[in-house]
């Protein structure tokens, strides 16, 4: 679960970092699906932690075909493999420019 958390945790950072590349997202949706999906992977996260055991832990996740284990990761491998923060930076540079 603490491993998870720090995959979210840098994952967050990034997307936060890369937000200008998210600008097609409206305003008045953006922080609705931020907060939607921050919530589900905390309380994924808090669920796993009550368990109190990993034999729990392990069924709940396999209950829940192991989709925020799987996916968090995942897209953290993606973000850092293309570089969105290199390339949110390069797209701000040339609106300053």
């Amino acid at each position: 679960m603490f491993g998870l958390c720090a995959c979210f945790v840098e994952l967050a950072k990034d997307i936060y970092r890369a937000r200008s590349l998210f600008d097609f997202i409206p305003a008045s949706v953006g922080p609705i699906l931020t907060n939607v999906l921050s919530m589900m992977v905390m309380n994924y996260c808090g669920v796993s932690f009550n368990q109190l055991t990993f034999e729990r832990g392990g069924n709940f996740a396999k209950g829940t075909y192991y989709m925020i284990w799987i996916l968090v990761p995942l897209m953290l491998v993606i973000e850092k493999s293309i570089g969105l923060v290199g390339m949110a930076k390069k797209k701000d540079a040339k609106k300053l420019a």
